[in-house]
C-alpha cells in the first residue's frame, strides 16, 4: 500500500503485509554435560554381546539363504518362530512383512539361513508341519520382482 504525505509531496511505502520485520535470535543455550551411566546400568560382563549382535541396521544378506514361510497366524511373531528354525542352524535374520496401514502381520515370513544346508534341513522337516493350528509351507524364497515386473498393468488402479 502506498501512503502520500502532504507536506512533502513524497510518497511513503508502509511495509509489505504479512511481513513481520525480522527478529533477533536468541544467543545458544549452554547444553548440560553428558549423564554418567549409572553403575545399575552398567551391562553385566556375562552378557556381552557378540559381533552380529552388536551390529545395528539390516542384517548382510548377500551370502545368506532364504526361505519363505506360508500359511501364517496373524498373531504369529518373530520369537515363535525363531525357536522353531533354529532348531536346524544358525538364523541370519527373520522378517515378518506387515501391511502398511494397520500394521498388522500379512500372514507370511522370510527366515534367512548363513548355511544352505540348515535352510533345506528346515526347508524338509517344517514344510507341512503345524504351527498355532494351522499347515505352514515352507519354501525357498524367490527372488524379489524387478521394476518393470509388469509394464502392461494399468497405474490407475
Amino acid at each position: 500500500a502506498v501512503v502520500s504525505t502532504q507536506s512533502t509531496g513524497e510518497r511513503e511505502r508502509s511495509p509489505p503485509r504479512g511481513r513481520s520485520p525480522p527478529r533477533e535470535r536468541s544467543p545458544p543455550r549452554e547444553r548440560s554435560p553428558a549423564r554418567e551411566r549409572s553403575p545399575a546400568r552398567e551391562r553385566s560382563p556375562a552378557r556381552e554381546r557378540s559381533p552380529r549382535e552388536e551390529k545395528r541396521g539390516p542384517p548382510n544378506i548377500t551370502e545368506m539363504v532364504s526361505l519363505k514361510v506360508d500359511n501364517l497366524t496373524y498373531r504369529t511373531r518373530i520369537e515363535d518362530l525363531r525357536p522353531l528354525f533354529q532348531k536346524y542352524g544358525d538364523v541370519g535374520d527373520i522378517y515378518i512383512p506387515r501391511n502398511y496401514r494397520t500394521q498388522e502381520s500379512r500372514g507370511f515370513a522370510f527366515i534367512r539361513y548363513y548355511n544352505r544346508r540348515d535352510a533345506e534341513d528346515a526347508m524338509d522337516r517344517l514344510d507341512g508341519s503345524r504351527l498355532d493350528g494351522r499347515e505352514i509351507r515352507v519354501s525357498r524364497a524367490q527372488h524379489a520382482r524387478g521394476r518393470d515386473y509388469d509394464r502392461s498393468r494399468s497405474r490407475s488402479r
